[in-house]
């Protein structure tokens, strides 16, 4: 659950830098996520 509080904030910094971290940040919850995307 505070996993989920940290996506809220990693996901803001994803999307200030690139969609590079965006990925990184979707791999954390789903590693299939990166292969999916």
């Amino acid at each position: 659950m505070r996993k989920y509080r940290l996506s809220e904030e990693q996901q803001a910094f994803s999307y200030q830098e690139d969609g590079t971290k965006k990925m990184c940040y979707y791999g954390r919850l789903s590693p299939l996520a990166i292969l999916t995307m």
